[in-house]
């Protein structure tokens, strides 16, 4: 399981997806045969040009873009996909060869339960091998705590979104290799491994420009004024520290693999995507992770201090050192820091939970991070569902008095469709399954 905590641009679609990348109307089985999988050596991945090639109408990809020792290892690229999932308006529905149905109101549960259903028998090296692939949007915080719904809902986007994946492609930037997994024993992978190998390593600058400069929804007093009452609630005790957010709303012409091509050079980061649903494509690149659930270790890794990158080596060095002795900087990530150990603790074996990376600098494209990693042996009762509710939305914004946090965000936040979301990647569970979700 790999969920990564990012702001992204929302694009707007028109078209919607084809239901399946070969066309062929295949049931999903709940039983629990072996999947297949085969790996082979590939000296270079480029997702944004198989996707383009070989599944344009597909829900996406996930992309690291500068692969580091904790972070950034893998590539996700669904292959083949299933049912749509979405939650929307209080409600679970399941989109599947034309006919939706409703499922009921917890998505944690009816997800969940599906999730179980389909265990898959052994253990596996690549970390997706199928499974559920989309994203968590801020507003499920309102399915795991109580919390007033002041904030308007100005835009038709789903709180959640996921696709069913059957066929993937997970590539380890590490070991050079790419491995095809079918949870259909029955799909011939040598025909997917003769498709990529024989794509083009990369295509063409796509077109792609702004109609319309991307405005604030806020204006700048309605913005202060929020500031404001933020620090009313922090002085009044209700919590210790908000992170506010406004939208920007624009206008652009051509396609999203045009903006992401643009995203991506500028700005290459680990943790990077292309989602595509019906009616809504999401283009991200972040450098923090939310949580990865792997082998019973479920592991978080977060972020908080930043400053930009110096013009040469003498002064980025200078300016990381300030940030790694700044005192506000320092407090802010220890409080972030002990609220991960709490919230990993409450889903984690008792003495397990330990730092083992403390307030290290991250240097990337524009910025540089002071980063910690967070780790623990999971309950055997937890699994990917309760693993990823504890540190949702893993953003400095609650990094005390959580609900209280969320409570007041929600008051001072004017549209719930503001700039997070956790884009996923769910791999199937092992047979009996030990995880929920």
């Amino acid at each position: 399981m790999l969920f990564s905590y990012q702001r992204p641009i929302f694009i707007r679609k028109v078209m919607g997806l084809q239901p399946n990348l070969t066309g062929a109307k295949h049931t999903m089985t709940n039983s629990c045969t072996r999947p297949a999988i085969r790996s082979f050596t590939l000296s270079h991945f480029d997702p944004l040009a198989l996707y383009q090639q070989l599944c344009p109408d597909g829900p996406g990809f996930l992309e690291t873009l500068n692969p580091l020792p904790k972070t950034g290892r893998y590539s996700v690229l669904p292959l083949r996909w299933q049912e749509h999932y979405h939650f929307s308006n209080g409600q679970l529905y399941c989109s599947h060869q034309g006919r939706t149905t409703e499922l009921g109101r917890d998505p944690f549960v009816q997800l969940n339960r599906i999730f179980e259903r389909r265990a898959r028998s052994g253990s596996f090296k690549s970390p997706f091998i199928g499974g559920f692939f989309g994203y968590l949007g801020y507003d499920m915080a309102g399915q795991i705590e109580e919390l007033p719904r002041s904030a308007e809902r100005d835009l038709d986007v789903p709180e959640l979104e996921f696709f069913w994946i059957d066929v993937s492609a997970v590539y380890d930037h590490e070991q050079k290799t790419l491995t095809l997994s079918s949870l259909d024993p029955g799909v011939d992978l040598s025909r997917y491994e003769e498709a990529i190998k024989n794509c083009a390593d990369e295509t063409a600058a796509q077109p792609f420009c702004i109609t319309k400069p991307f405005e604030p929804i806020f204006t700048a007093e309605e913005f202060m004024q929020r500031v404001q009452k933020g620090k009313d609630y922090i002085a009044a005790g209700d919590i210790y520290q908000v992170n506010l957010s406004c939208r920007f709303d624009g206008c652009i012409e051509g396609s999203s693999t045009g903006l992401y091509q643009r995203l991506r050079k500028a700005n290459p980061s680990p943790f990077a995507c292309l989602l595509s649903f019906p009616g809504l494509e999401i283009i991200s690149s972040s450098p923090e992770r939310l949580v990865s659930l792997r082998d019973g270790i479920a592991e978080t890794r977060p972020i908080a201090g930043t400053r930009p990158r110096g013009f040469n080596f003498a002064e980025d060095r200078q300016l990381g050192d300030e940030l790694l002795c700044h005192p506000k900087e320092r407090a802010e990530h220890i409080m972030l820091v002990d609220l991960e150990r709490n919230d990993l603790g409450k889903v984690c074996k008792a003495g397990t939970v330990a730092v083992d990376e403390l307030m290290v600098l991250e240097r990337y494209s524009h910025v540089t991070h002071i980063v910690s990693n967070v780790r623990g042996e999971l309950n055997q009762d937890c699994g990917p569902s309760t693993c990823s509710k504890r540190p949702f939305p893993a953003a400095p914004l609650p990094v005390s008095r959580k609900n209280a946090a969320w409570k007041s965000s929600t008051n001072l936040n004017r549209s719930v469709v503001a700039a997070t979301l956790a884009a996923a990647a769910i791999s199937a569970p092992a047979a009996p399954p030990t995880s929920t979700f």
